[in-house]
């Protein structure tokens, strides 16, 4: 189908009226501009991206590769905790667990420590499942017997684990296929899996 030309009065009409919404739309962008952090969609990635934008300008490190920075350089105390729990999948009684069980004591710590900075949000459970959720579930998974003898003895110790265990578990939940928290879980051959990957941390690197 032909389209009738324009004449020249009507291009002039509309040019002008063009040049006039221009001028009305770049103050606008310019103040968009003026915040980088702000996004104009409650899409993630446009949300994600205003963040990093904020990071950079404002100087802050990023609290997430902070603590995966820490967590890379517990490899040998994850190590021995992946020893300690591969022995414990073995028996599963941490009565009868023989080897030295410090080097779980230092990453159960280390969750708990996190957890603790998540409570404070000094980082967001967005970063910790983005970094640790598979550790977080794997530990807390195998070392819920332990954990619960610590706390007998002591009821204030690692009192930040459970609820982050339980977060990452949302978390993970919601991610597609969407699920319940309770079908979040590792099955034995898994986390021997990811136990056997642990003792061999101290030779891995990222």
């Amino acid at each position: 189908m032909s389209k009738k030309k324009l004449s020249v009065g009507v291009k002039a009409a509309w040019i002008g009226a063009f040049a006039l919404i221009t001028a009305a739309l770049v103050p606008f962008l310019l103040h968009i501009e003026e915040k980088p952090g702000q996004s104009v969609s409650n899409g993630n990635g446009n949300v994600q991206a205003g963040h990093d934008v904020n990071i950079q300008n404002n100087g802050d490190v990023d609290t997430g590769k902070k603590y995966d920075d820490e967590f890379e350089n517990m490899a040998a105390k994850r190590s021995s905790a992946g020893i300690v729990c591969l022995e414990y999948l073995s028996k599963t009684n941490w009565d009868l667990v023989t080897n030295d069980t410090d080097g779980l004591d230092d990453v159960l710590g280390f969750f708990n420590l996190l957890g603790y900075a998540m409570e404070k949000q000094e980082i967001s459970s967005n970063d910790v499942y983005e970094y640790f959720c598979d550790d977080i579930l794997a530990y807390y998974q195998t070392s819920k017997g332990y954990i619960d003898k610590i706390q007998k003895d002591d009821p204030t110790e690692l009192v930040h684990l459970k609820p982050l265990y339980d977060i990452m578990r949302i978390e993970a939940a919601a991610q597609p296929p969407v699920t319940t928290p309770d079908q979040i879980y590792f099955i034995k051959p898994e986390l021997r899996k990811i136990f056997k990957s642990e003792t061999n941390s101290i030779n891995l690197t990222r």
